[in-house]
């Protein structure tokens, strides 16, 4: 098969997949079942029993993520209080949510204007736990881009030719919880390239693949399915550099507040977590203000 053939069936075969990432109940039964027995927790309580949970089940960086998550939506909600004007530490503290804000350096018309003074406690946690999960963002990239290569570069490199082999993996269609690795036209190529060298052995042939399709993966995480996973993680570095700094000072809300809704997308799936736990949080967090 010709480069221009192989590279045509990339794009059947994108679209066959795409639903790919759609994640059905069955593979969250565990977890919805968890929630049902966590109804009346006040949000803190309830964010750790997830966070155990997923500890427990082993998803990389979901815990870290589900922390992060919580943090965000109660300081969004106490943005929102503040900024009309009916932010009651009483009634926050009674709720069972930490208070985030410090009321006495921030007024109303500082947060309209995308301001606000945060606790010194608040600041310094939500930096660490921002930078622990960029962090476990990273090691899962970095992970999966050296299992997918291991993998695809074994599977590159069996008995038949190379270029035959090509052609089998544009037809891999994984299970939805699983990481394809849909290669663009240049990574097709540079593979293509690889496949019409000499090699002196398989093992020889095998590590160069691999060493390329390691690089590739890294390089653009969206060819194994982290596309919002690496975006998240350079969205929480930007986070990470508004909180850092003077610890009492003044810190823009606009990056926080965008850092909530951020979280409710496409990245959970790509972690394998529950939208119903974001769900529960923020729902938790409503009833109790």
């Amino acid at each position: 098969m010709g480069l221009t053939s192989l590279i045509s069936e990339i794009g059947s075969t994108l679209l066959q997949s795409e639903g790919a990432s759609s994640l059905g109940t069955e593979v969250f039964k565990k977890d919805i079942e968890i929630l049902g027995g966590i109804e009346e927790l006040k949000p803190l309580e309830l964010t750790e029993s997830i966070v155990e949970h997923l500890v427990k089940e082993g998803h990389p960086g979901s815990a870290e993520f589900m922390t992060v998550f919580s943090k965000s939506a109660m300081l969004d909600k106490e943005l929102s209080l503040m900024g009309s004007d009916s932010f009651d530490i009483s009634k926050i503290e009674h709720g069972g949510l930490q208070v985030m804000i410090d009321p006495q350096s921030t007024t109303m018309e500082m947060v309209k204007l995308g301001q606000a003074v945060l606790t010194p406690e608040t600041r310094a946690d939500f930096l660490g736990s921002i930078n622990t999960l960029k962090y476990k963002l990273d090691q899962h990239i970095s992970k999966t881009a050296q299992k997918a290569s291991e993998y695809y570069s074994k599977e590159l490199t069996r008995q038949q030719g190379i270029s035959e082999s090509l052609k089998g993996l544009l037809g891999v269609k994984p299970e939805p919880y699983e990481l394809a690795f849909t290669p663009n036209r240049t990574e097709m190529e540079k593979l293509y390239e690889l496949s019409r060298l000499k090699y002196t052995s398989r093992e020889e042939a095998q590590q160069t693949f691999q060493k390329e399709l390691n690089l590739m993966m890294r390089q653009r995480p969206g060819s194994i399915g982290l596309t919002t996973t690496f975006s998240m993680s350079k969205f929480l570095g930007e986070v990470s550099q508004n909180l850092g700094g003077n610890i009492e000072g003044v810190v823009e809300t606009d990056r926080l507040r965008n850092l909530h809704f951020y979280m409710k997308g496409q990245c959970m799936g790509e972690l394998l977590i529950c939208p119903e736990f974001g769900k529960a949080v923020e729902d938790r967090i409503e009833r109790c203000i």
